[in-house]
This record gives C-alpha cells, sequence and structure tokens, in this order.
C-alpha cells in the first residue's frame, strides 16, 4: 500500500482498523451492505433539493420515503412468506454451487473443519454460533459456501441459518406502515408571527449558476 499511494498509508494510520479494513469490522450489524453505497444513493436523490428552502427539502424527503415505502410493501407482497428476499437468494444461489468444492470434516453436533483444494487450506465452521473464520457469515448474517458445506453435511436447510433480517416476513413487517399524506402549504395554517429572514450572506456571491455535480 505504502507503495501505491504513502498518503493513503498515513491517512489509515490515523484511523482505527475496523473504520477502513474488512478483517477489523464489528460483526454486530450482520448485514451484507460493507460500503457506502447507501449515502451515494441517498446523496444522489436529494441533489435536486439540496439547495431549496428547508420545507422544500423536508417535503421532497418525505414524498421520497413514501413512495419507496409503498413500492417495497406492494413488491414484498409478491414474494412467498416463508423464504428469503430474492438478493439474498441470489447469494445463496452462488455460494450454494461454490459449497461443492468444499470437504467437511465433523468435528462433533455442530462444529466442522472445511478442506479445501490442499489439506492445508481449511476453515472452521461452527452451526450453532453461526460462525466461520472466513468471518463472511459473522459479517453478514448469511450463510458462505464453507458454512453451507457443514450445513449440507448436518442435513439440514441452508434457509434455516440465514439470518431473520433478511426473511421476507421480516421485510413486510418493516414496510407494512405507510407515510400518510399531506396537505399542501395553502392549506397550513397561518401563523401571527413575522415570517423569518433569511440568512445574511458571510460571504461574496459567486457568478454564475451553482454547481450541483459533486467533485470526486
Amino acid at each position: 500500500m505504502f507503495e501505491l499511494d504513502p498518503i493513503v498509508v498515513a491517512w489509515c494510520n490515523e484511523k482505527e482498523p475496523s473504520q477502513w479494513t474488512m478483517a477489523y469490522f464489528s460483526s454486530d450489524a450482520e448485514s451484507d451492505m460493507l460500503l457506502n453505497n447507501m449515502c451515494e444513493v441517498y446523496n444522489s436523490m436529494i441533489l435536486d433539493a439540496r439547495d431549496k428552502p428547508i420545507l422544500t427539502l423536508l417535503e421532497k424527503l418525505r414524498y421520497l420515503l413514501m413512495a419507496r415505502m409503498l413500492a417495497n410493501r406492494e413488491k414484498a407482497e409478491q414474494w412467498n412468506l416463508g423464504d428469503v428476499c430474492p438478493k439474498i437468494k441470489d447469494i445463496l444461489l452462488k455460494n450454494q454451487k461454490a459449497a461443492g468444492k468444499y470437504i467437511p470434516r465433523k468435528s462433533n453436533q455442530w462444529n466442522y473443519e472445511i478442506i479445501g483444494a490442499s489439506i492445508m487450506v481449511n476453515w472452521a465452521v461452527d452451526l450453532e454460533k453461526r460462525t466461520c473464520s472466513c468471518r463472511k457469515w459473522s459479517l453478514t448474517g448469511i450463510p458462505c459456501k464453507h458454512a453451507i458445506a457443514a450445513i449440507w453435511a448436518n442435513r439440514e436447510d441452508t434457509l434455516d441459518y440465514v439470518h431473520d433480517s433478511y426473511k421476507v416476513k421480516t421485510y413486510r413487517k418493516i414496510y407494512e406502515n405507510a407515510i400518510f399524506q399531506m396537505n399542501g402549504p395553502q392549506m397550513w395554517p397561518k401563523s401571527n408571527k413575522l415570517p423569518p429572514l433569511p440568512p445574511r450572506s458571510l460571504t461574496s456571491t459567486k457568478r454564475g449558476r451553482k454547481q450541483k455535480k459533486r467533485r470526486k
């Protein structure tokens, strides 16, 4: 890393390893979203409203959330209640295809040693604690290929070992409530207070259109 960019090394040294390397990520969240893609999507959604007055911005957010919750609620109604969500099922299928390459060696009812291409390449799986030494199962809550090899050897269903947060019943419960409609500003009660004045600019106004495209 130092040969590629010493500045990056200096930045990493100032931070806790848990903030930038997966080897130190906490397994408490059990989520497959280990990147900041959600922040990027959120920023792009509100781009048109970021320079608007605060009420306009909040109204934009309210509508986006209302529409998103409705879309997800209707989508989940088409899924099998006893299943996992489709994207998680795709990940499971991918892991299941890879699991056939591994040989499970049973230690007891819950513990397995998974052998890879060589007897010197192996991983430890604990089905009771739902952990694998590769840490992917602990981080995401989705059985990795090594865990699936152990689950199959134990003659159990892979779906039983997926975290409940990925189940369709959980997804439906999350989106069962709705953000309700609101009247427009023309029907809001009038206030007897003086309207607030816009803040006075502390910097000189720049000419030209305000830039919206974010710099990378």
